[in-house]
């Protein structure tokens, strides 16, 4: 949840300083939903859906990380690690719930 809250934010921020100059975007809101960095991180919801996708394997990880290489190479690179840290994690639990149940195993 956290993570998808710090991507709409990037977004929007982006889209505030980028596309409406600082100005406000109610005049700039077709070009903004136009915007594929929009249908990512438009919301907390399509963002959590974002990355949710792109760990399960329904988006490639690097159509996102393309997007978000327009706000800058930090989000990028958070991205990355978001993407890592998630697999990482996931292996490592997976890998210890096998290695527990072969050990149990050769116990009995």
């Amino acid at each position: 949840f956290m993570f998808g809250v710090a991507f709409t934010q990037a977004s929007t921020e982006y889209f505030i300083d980028a596309v409406c100059n600082n100005q406000p975007c109610q005049d700039h809101r077709a070009e903004i939903e136009r915007m594929l960095l929009h249908d990512f991180f438009g919301s907390i919801e399509t963002a959590i859906l974002t990355l949710f996708k792109s760990l399960t394997g329904g988006l490639s990880w690097a159509d996102v990380f393309k997007q978000l290489e327009d706000i800058g190479i930090f989000w990028s690179i958070f991205f990355l690690l978001f993407v890592a840290f998630c697999y990482l994690a996931v292996l490592t639990i997976v890998t210890g719930t096998v290695c527990t149940t072969a050990m149990e195993s050769a116990h009995d």
